[in-house]
């Protein structure tokens, strides 16, 4: 179906590209593709990072400031997508390239709690900046409820919306999916923050008990230390490791796995979780971020508490032991996340969209006179 966008109004959506490992780039990528059906909007992508050696990050910085600059002029409204850090920095020059044009911004902001707090709560000039930045923005979109009294602490709290990320399409089909009752899945990268080590141990108390069980980790990262560790437990033959995998293998994954886990210390809300709620994985994470928010204990997934080895290891056995819970909770999650699916939340999208347009000045257009 042919889109007639004369009309539209056009939103440049800045963030990282499709080249880049990360669930930033999987939630515009959900959305995106719905956002393009829409007649209303006529929404462009400006890649402003992708994964790679440092001459290919640099190049596509250059490439996405200058494709900005060329389509801002048009544009009616910027949409930027951010973490804390050095990324909340690079993002910030199109901030100011858009006040030039005097284009309304909104701010997206995909930080995990900590780095939330210690960036934008930060005394001196690097936390004033920031704070002054998304003062400067007509709305900053969080990714839970959990997460609006945290923001308000630091940010203008009439200006703080909520819009979950998205689960990914899961296609019905008559024929069962033939999951491994003993695979577990990680997904996401391989950083400490994430709680990887802490799983590899946990993995290696219940490997006896379980002889069959095997754990899957799909992300990059710390790669080789994971292998390290495995070996130095004597469970490399019982690990996998596949690498960063694309939204297509991440599916078959999801389906193989009957068990997920993320045992992370700090989140924002994690592609992977919600991921493996969609598909109906038993899940096991922590109580981080906007986590809590999705995941209620013993209803639609299991909660241990961040570094604890012994209750990682406590859950897998329970679970392991335990096919038709496996079944229930991994029922419920899906159920209880089908909320999030991208056609619901890119209509939350267009109505920010649509909120903040009616703020526009007349003069909106027009740049700032020298």
């Amino acid at each position: 179906m042919t889109v007639n966008r004369k009309s539209a109004d056009r939103i440049l959506i800045i963030g990282p590209g499709r080249k880049t490992e990360g669930g930033v780039t999987t939630v515009i990528q959900r959305i995106f593709a719905e956002l393009e059906k829409s007649p209303e909007f006529d929404v462009r992508w400006v890649a402003s990072h992708r994964s790679g050696p440092i001459p290919m990050k640099l190049g596509q910085a250059i490439i996405g400031f200058l494709q900005a600059a060329w389509l801002m002029p048009c544009a009616k409204l910027i949409h930027i997508h951010s973490a804390a850090g050095v990324s909340f920095v690079r993002k910030s020059i199109f901030l100011w390239l858009a006040t030039l044009w005097r284009k309304p911004v909104i701010w997206h902001l995909h930080s995990p709690e900590l780095d939330f707090k210690d960036f934008y709560g930060r005394q001196g000039w690097i936390g004033q900046y920031a704070r002054f930045v998304l003062q400067k923005c007509k709305r900053i979109v969080v990714l839970s409820d959990r997460w609006v009294e945290i923001a308000s602490s630091y940010l203008p709290a009439d200006k703080i919306r909520v819009i979950y990320n998205p689960i990914p399409e899961v296609t019905d089909s008559d024929a069962p999916i033939a999951r491994a009752d003993d695979r577990i899945l990680y997904l996401a990268h391989l950083i400490p923050r994430k709680g990887y080590s802490y799983l590899i141990r946990a993995f290696s108390e219940v490997r006896s008990t379980f002889p069959d069980a095997r754990l899957v980790f799909a992300g990059s990262g710390e790669v080789k230390q994971a292998k390290a560790l495995c070996r130095a437990l004597n469970i490399e033959n019982r690990v996998e490791f596949l690498g960063w995998i694309g939204e297509s293998e991440r599916a078959q994954e999801l389906e193989k796995a009957s068990i997920f886990v993320l045992p992370s210390f700090q989140e924002g809300l994690p592609m992977g979780v919600l991921e493996a709620m969609a598909f109906g994985l038993a899940v096991i994470t922590t109580p981080v971020g906007g986590i809590a928010d999705v995941v209620t204990n013993e209803q639609n997934g299991l909660l241990v508490n961040p570094g604890d080895v012994g209750e990682i290891a406590q859950r897998l056995r329970t679970l392991l032991a335990d096919r038709d819970r496996v079944r229930k909770l991994g029922d419920a999650a899906a159920q209880s996340v089908s909320c999030y699916e991208p056609a619901k939340l890119a209509r939350e999208w267009k109505m920010i969209y649509s909120d903040v347009l009616k703020l526009r000045t007349p003069c909106a257009d027009s740049p700032v006179e020298n």
